[in-house]
């Protein structure tokens, strides 16, 4: 013995160049191979992460959302093609496609929002959920450990599959080098581009040409290019969802690790459990003893000398919440930490402990309920209040249905829960909520003489409230205050310039072509703030025989609300003109284009302080022979149409 040692005294194993052993060889990972399909779909991901960052804020652009919802799910069944998917996935995009409709019929902004979040959550356990390598085969005692696993494990494990797949052959490779020489030589030349822009800088003609080529175009293109860079590593992410769903590989996150995971939480006898929950339950008797009379006022829809009606409202929401957060709490840790009975049951204990748990949070569910009912029918519906009511709602729901599991052990509790949430998200977000909010006020209004329609505040929602603001300002027997703030609010919806596309937009573009031209242009006045105002600007002018000469006419746009002019507006370029019957010849050329681009084709016209009578307000009939000029006398608060013929109006 010389010392040396050709393998590990303490494990045997051979130690790689030691003396008379061969070298030991580390197997290495297998190379992934790409089918022709998945080629071309790691570049389509782009794509789908383009229209992803399009989409985000889905309720600026609802149709752009649709479209996204479609593309998703078409790319991944696109991607899995013929590959056996396990029954229970299907349920997601099923569900997140029903969901998606509430773009259309839907414009309440944040429950477009939260339909986008959950379609894409459904994307996610639908690849997760129909892969080989899913924990169950229907949703059960594994769901909150496949949920995990969908998010934030499966998407990460071949998170370079799609840059693989892009540039698996070699002219994908040339054609990667080549860009990467591309872009090099952009860096490079970046800092002679700068230098002589900062020479070039001083004159102003070259600076106001670059200013209004970034207007026109790079704003334009700025955006897109950001949806771009966010895309691609978002694409990324979601081809290694399907790819891996489509190649699952084994790994330590598996059924047998999460079923031996959850087996070890079990670790106290049920009777622990029992004693521990004991005093909470005493206490809860001890409550509903001493609040008696509280219930008796709730059930009777009578309001409590110490309380107004917000607080005794808000006083049952956050009373339910923490019952509900104490009571969840207390039945996962009874589920998570109990073990079960010799047969694999779970214990009697723990079933009854739920049983009375859930029927104490459906009782006070209840009682919240009732004391936002008495809310709403004094003060009228708003959003938060039937999210509100919702929620409780469905508080209920899931409750009952831990009641039903303790008596059905089939009975997927999981699976059931989930199928709830969506249903009465469904009934939440499909409906229009807002048309829903308008209505009902409106209503309360009829039937109680004594109620105060908050008009202003259906002008806050969605343009659905429109139709309900239309019959408020046609109802004589409403008091002049509730109709003349309708007419204000329908102003207000004229000056936002809505480009319909849902249903509660069209509803509300209808509604208001409905009503006469008169009371549209008394609705801008009543507004005051109409944007876009808009107006000629008369720029180097010029008197000449009592005869305006111009130079330059400018269709500008005035917000009122910002107290700023708009004058870069790339559609309509300032033209050149040389007497006033030229001004009312483009106006009337303006006028076309408008229709033409399909906007208002009688959109009202403003010049600001011509005269000191008030503002004017011109449009044509639409032929072009006869126009009018609207005068709205401040001091007698009338508007009076002046007709006249062959643009002779001396004002001009």
């Amino acid at each position: 013995m010389n010392g040396s040692y050709n393998f590990d005294p303490m494990t045997g194993k051979p130690i790689a160049g030691a003396a008379g052993t061969p070298p030991v060889q580390v197997p290495s990972k297998p190379k992934r191979e790409y089918s022709k399909k998945e080629i071309v779909l790691a570049w389509g991901s782009a794509l789908i992460g383009y229209l992803f960052c399009r989409t985000f804020w889905v309720w600026q652009k609802p149709e752009i959302g649709l479209l996204f919802t479609v593309c998703l799910f078409a790319f991944g069944f696109v991607f899995f093609g013929k590959r056996k998917r396990k029954a229970r996935c299907f349920f997601y995009p099923v569900s997140a496609l029903i969901l998606s409709s509430a773009l259309f019929f839907s414009s309440s902004p944040s429950l477009l929002f939260f339909t986008f979040i959950y379609i894409c959550s459904a994307f996610l356990l639908f690849c997760q959920t129909g892969s080989e390598g899913a924990l169950e085969r229907r949703a059960g005692q594994l769901y909150v450990f496949e949920t995990v696993k969908a998010f934030f494990v499966a998407p990460f494990k071949s998170i370079g599959a799609a840059v693989g797949a892009a540039f698996t052959n070699k002219g994908a490779k040339k054609g990667g080098k080549t860009l990467l020489i591309i872009l090099s030589g952009l860096g490079i030349a970046l800092i002679p581009t700068l230098i002589v822009f900062a020479l070039l800088s001083f004159d102003g003609n070259f600076t106001d040409s670059l200013e209004a080529i970034r207007k026109a175009i790079f704003d334009k293109i700025l955006t897109h290019v950001a949806s771009i860079l966010f895309g691609v590593p978002i694409g990324m992410f979601i081809y290694s969802s399907l790819y891996e769903s489509a190649h699952p590989r084994p790994d330590s996150f598996n059924e047998e690790a999460c079923i031996r995971i959850e087996n070890g939480m079990k670790f106290a006898p049920p009777l622990v459990g029992a004693v521990a929950i004991a005093p909470l339950l005493f206490l809860y008797v001890v409550f509903i003893i001493a609040q008696r009379g509280y219930f008796a006022a709730v059930f009777t829809s009578t309001l409590p000398d110490a309380y107004t009606f917000a607080d005794f409202a808000r006083n049952g929401f956050f009373r339910l919440c923490a019952v509900a957060a104490i009571n969840a709490l207390a039945l996962i840790a009874l589920r998570v930490f109990s073990k079960k009975t010799n047969s694999g049951k779970i214990s009697p204990v723990v079933k009854v402990y739920t049983v009375v748990l859930s029927l104490v949070t459906v009782v006070i569910s209840g009682t919240a309920i009732s004391q936002m009912i008495m809310y709403v029918s004094n003060y009228g519906l708003t959003r938060l209040r039937l999210y509100t009511l919702w929620f409780m709602a469905l508080l209920i729901l899931i409750f009952i249905v831990a009641i039903l599991k303790q008596f059905i052990e089939k009975l997927p509790f999981a699976a059931t829960a989930v199928t709830v949430f969506v249903l009465c998200f469904a009934a939440l977000a499909v409906p229009d909520a807002d048309a829903i909010i308008a209505r009902h006020n409106y209503n309360c209004q009829l039937a109680d003489t004594e109620y105060s329609l908050d008009v202003e505040y259906l002008g806050q929602l969605s343009p659905s409230s429109v139709p309900v603001l239309c019959e408020v300002y046609g109802n004589e027997d409403l008091p002049d205050s509730i109709r003349d703030a309708a007419l204000r609010e329908l102003g207000g919806y004229a000056a936002r310039d809505v480009r319909p596309f849902n249903l509660p937009e069209l509803k509300a573009e209808k509604a208001y072509a409905a009503l006469d031209r008169e009371t549209q242009l008394q609705a801008a006045v009543a507004y005051d703030g109409l944007f876009p105002h808009v107006f000629i600007s008369l720029e180097e002018q010029s008197v000449k025989d009592g005869d305006y000469r111009f130079c330059k006419v400018s269709v500008c746009q005035y917000d009122k609300n910002e107290e700023k002019v708009i004058t870069d507006n790339p559609e309509y370029k300032p033209f050149g003109i040389s007497s006033r019957a030229a001004v009312l010849d483009k106006i009337g050329k303006y006028l076309d284009m408008c229709e033409y681009l399909g906007k208002e084709s009688i959109l009202p016209f403003g010049t600001e302080d011509l005269s000191d009578e008030g503002r004017f307000y011109v449009h044509f009939d639409g032929s072009g022979s006869s126009s009018s000029v609207c005068l709205y006398d401040r001091e007698n608060a009338k508007l009076a149409i002046l007709d006249f013929e062959d643009y002779g109006y001396h004002y001009y």
